[in-house]
């Protein structure tokens, strides 16, 4: 799988060797859909905190899975996560 779009913002959290190149700046913290859409992804991932109100536009473009972040508001270790699984 490869990791076509994302904030851009958050990619920059990754150390400089684990950061992908040639992905596309999707915004943040509401995500362009035209742009996502254009990029054709196979799977899309996201938060419920940020993303459970247009859950059903994104899962319209593909298969979208929504993670709920930690309450103790350890959101950079769920970012970093989810590019390294890529």
């Amino acid at each position: 799988m490869k990791l076509v779009g994302a904030p851009k913002e958050f990619l920059k959290l990754l150390p400089l060797e684990n950061q992908p190149q040639d992905v596309e700046d999707i915004g943040w913290p509401s995500p362009n859909l035209e742009k996502i859409l254009t990029l054709k992804p196979d799977l899309i991932l996201g938060t419920t905190n940020y993303h459970q109100r247009i859950y059903s536009l994104l899962s319209h473009i593909a298969a979208t899975i929504l993670v709920k972040p930690a309450s103790d508001g350890n959101w950079k270790e769920i970012v970093i996560n989810f590019t390294i699984s890529f």
